[in-house]
């Protein structure tokens, strides 16, 4: 800026750069853009449409809350889901119960076209569900959300390296367990 001479104000001698909006959108606009997979893994961790919707509200409410926490230039779907998942945990910590049916196994919504699509969706379901919550997390986060492992450990508070190992051992609990349900239900078809 310079000076002009007899005159108190300032006049600049080039305009000054500028950050476009296009470059650097608002931060609530990119948490918008993050409420559908907030809101598929709240159902993910709750396993209930009603304490899914207060758990992204509730996320949300924090976010915004805490917004200047936040550093520009940092993922903001790693934020908002390692926000969600604490307050997911401190909540199961204060007394949430999973929601199971009355004989203790899982409810599912899944319609299947088939007889035998649905039973393997029922097996898949119930093996997902066996997986202990840590590597069940892990196989959401990065196969179903398409998180990396770097991304998926920032959010888990966890290193790269537990990241691969829970993906690796629920991977192969699954398989081990889908594996024997279809040569159950091969035993059943010779009978």
């Amino acid at each position: 800026m310079i000076i002009t001479s007899g005159a108190t104000d300032l006049v600049p001698d080039r305009a000054a750069p500028t950050l476009s909006m296009d470059i650097m959108p608002e931060p609530q606009s990119l948490i918008e853009q993050e409420i559908p997979h907030l809101q598929r893994y709240a159902l993910f961790l709750t396993r209930d449409a009603t304490a899914a919707d207060d758990l992204l509200q509730d996320t949300l409410v924090r976010a915004l809350s805490r917004i200047h926490l936040w550093t520009p230039g940092t993922k903001m779907r790693a934020w908002l889901f390692t926000i969600q998942h604490n307050l997911f945990i401190n909540g199961k910590r204060r007394g949430w119960r999973e929601s199971t049916t009355e004989d203790g196994t899982v409810p599912s919504d899944i319609a299947a076209a088939t007889q035998d699509d649905h039973i393997m969706l029922r097996d898949l379901e119930a093996a997902l569900w066996r997986l202990p919550f840590d590597q069940r997390t892990v196989l959401f986060l990065i196969g179903l959300e398409g998180m990396g492992y770097e991304e998926a450990a920032e959010t888990l508070d966890v290193p790269v390296g537990t990241v691969r190992s829970r993906l690796s051992r629920a991977r192969s609990a699954l398989r081990d367990w889908l594996e024997a349900s279809d040569t159950q239900q091969q035993a059943r078809e010779v009978k």
